[in-house]
């Protein structure tokens, strides 16, 4: 071999040593851009496996539910409710969280132990301003929302009308009619997404327009009763399953009115979350256990 083979040699060995490593490189990425998508992929399959199993289960334990609301005697606090193991069980309608199963559980509350901002503007009034700790603050909201309802466009003192609309901007004005889901609230000029999710919660639009104390969430309570030590005894005694109205009445001189009532209204919240892994699906229906020929009860309101 002559000198200049020998040259040649050595560069073509050294040409293709890079190039075996950049082939290799290239070979890793694509190995690793594959991989990747694949686990991408992967991860997305079990994402909807499990949102798909949590929807499924999510209406199974509701169907199951909805049946022992609807064949169980309703009690001042709670349902009686016997599992179809035999095992008789308390349902509490105060919303205290109730285990279903593995991953499922839900709450009921009595409507009546929740205010409807239509049917109880006083009430209503007592509960923002006990979230707001501001007087002024919840005389202009109450002003606006009963602005936003009337049919006239005449402003009240702290309140707003069309014109006070289109000068802070909004694309719309009141209603000039009742707000037809608590959500509309959020329309309402000056009621922001803090305030109502202060008050979510113990507000429902559907409701019989009675009020009863037994039932009532601690915040509810302790809005009215202006007590916070009275509140955690009445909740004390409700845990225990000891309250009952002659107890309130005496602990707090409340007498039944018209308005106010010593029994659970049989118009009930239902809110049930079923979770599998990290995905969560989640029911929330407004029920009236109304019992007829043709419906063991009446579906007021559906969310999921």
């Amino acid at each position: 071999m002559d000198n200049k083979t020998f040259f040649l040699a050595n560069n073509e060995k050294g040409y293709a040593l890079p190039m075996v490593m950049a082939v290799s490189m290239i070979i890793v990425l694509i190995t690793m851009a594959i991989v990747s998508s694949v686990r991408q992929k992967l991860a997305t399959a079990i994402e909807l496996q499990n949102r798909n199993v949590a929807y499924l289960k999510a209406y199974s334990a509701t169907s199951e539910v909805l049946y022992y609301f609807s064949s169980s005697p309703l009690n001042s606090l709670d349902l009686e409710v016997r599992l179809s193991d035999g095992g008789p069980t308390r349902w509490n309608l105060y919303g205290e969280p109730i285990r279903l199963s593995q991953g499922v559980s839900f709450t009921l509350r009595d409507l009546s132990g929740m205010i409807s901002p239509v049917l109880q503007p006083n009430f209503f009034r007592k509960l923002v301003e006990y979230v707001l700790h501001d007087s002024e603050k919840t005389n202009a909201l109450m002003d606006s929302f009963l602005d936003w309802q009337d049919a006239d466009d005449l402003k009240r003192l702290n309140g707003a009308e069309r014109w006070d609309y289109s000068a802070a901007g909004y694309s719309y004005a009141p209603r000039n009619f009742y707000i037809q889901v608590s959500e509309e609230l959020l329309l309402v000029k000056g009621f922001d997404p803090e305030t109502f999710e202060k008050i979510r919660q113990d507000i429902a639009y559907w409701n019989v327009g009675f009020i009863n104390y037994l039932t009532m969430s601690e915040q509810t309570l302790s809005a009215f009763l202006q007590n916070d030590s009275l509140v955690k005894r009445i909740l004390e005694l409700r845990r225990k399953g000891e309250l009952t109205w002659q107890i309130f009445s005496q602990l707090t001189g409340v007498q039944p009115t018209e308005d106010l009532v010593t029994f659970a209204s049989g118009y009930i919240k239902f809110v049930l979350t079923a979770q599998e892994q990290t995905s969560v699906s989640t029911i929330e229906a407004s029920v009236a256990k109304i019992e007829t020929q043709s419906a063991p009860l009446t579906i007021l309101e559906w969310k999921s």
